[in-house]
């Protein structure tokens, strides 16, 4: 009897710990349906993630794209300015620079004229001023027959 009493008394706490045990499942249960929801919202994120980096990755294909086809233009356009350049090198070594030597060249003629034009101006001015002073001269001695 007392075996059966101790029995008793140890599936009373058996019992206890299974009821326990139960509650601790049932709260297990109820975190691992939390866990599938969950995990079913990653997953569905995640698919949406790959998603955009198929997109992402073909923006950047199409990107690299422009800028090759973009860096194809700029080394054109940048040969193109190049020959510009030379040429314009080219129009001024010979065409430009002698122009300008030719044109000084007759700037200076024009100049050393213009020093000889003023200097027989001058010394035609002071043949005037001479001639002006005979002619008075003249007036002077004419009159002074005449009386």
């Amino acid at each position: 009897k007392s075996d059966i009493v101790e029995l008793k008394s140890d599936m009373a706490v058996v019992k206890s710990d299974i009821v326990e045990l139960k509650s601790d499942m049932a709260v297990v249960k109820s975190d691992i349906v939390e866990l599938k929801s969950d995990m079913a919202l990653v997953k569905s994120d995640i698919v949406e993630l790959k998603s955009d980096m198929t997109v992402v990755k073909t923006d950047i294909i199409d990107l690299r794209n422009d800028m090759n086809t973009m860096e194809g233009r700029i080394d054109a356009k940048m040969e193109q300015l190049n020959e510009n350049v030379k040429g314009i090198r080219f129009t001024i070594e010979n065409e430009i620079r002698p122009s300008i030597a030719l044109i000084a060249e007759s700037h200076f003629i024009l100049n050393r004229k213009l020093d000889e034009a003023i200097r027989v101006a001058g010394s035609i001015e002071m043949t005037r001023i001479r001639v002006s002073i005979l002619e008075d001269d003249v007036k002077k001695l004419k009159r002074a027959v005449n009386m």
